[in-house]
């Protein structure tokens, strides 16, 4: 962690120690410039995660393709060009276009 910190640069030398260790310790740091969080992207919540850093979010991948799904709905005209996506992009729009409604994209969308 805190050579990622020093390799992006976010924080000064003596910060970067302290938001790694926290983020070790407790999951978040945070001062008076930043807040920094760990984030879980799975299946289900994993109850071990949360007992130890209960501030951590847990983010499930339902949650992600409802998300996907309403975005691709509200802005279809501003969403529907778009040659700079890469192939997995691509490809979830296609589902999109596809889909009748947000319970079949996500039925559509195979998330290992």
């Amino acid at each position: 962690m805190l050579r990622v910190f020093r390799a992006v640069g976010a924080f000064p030398k003596i910060e970067a120690d302290l938001a790694a260790q926290s983020l070790y310790e407790t999951g978040h740091y945070q001062s008076q410039l930043y807040y920094v969080s760990l984030m879980c992207l799975g299946r289900e919540v994993n109850p071990d995660v949360a007992a130890r850093y209960p501030l951590v979010p847990q983010v499930l991948w339902p949650d992600v393709l409802a998300f996907i799904y309403r975005r691709f709905s509200e802005y279809k005209n501003q969403k529907a060009s778009h040659p700079q996506w890469d192939a997995h992009g691509t490809a979830l729009w296609e589902v999109f276009e596809r889909s009748r409604d947000e319970r079949q994209f996500e039925e559509n969308i195979r998330v290992l």
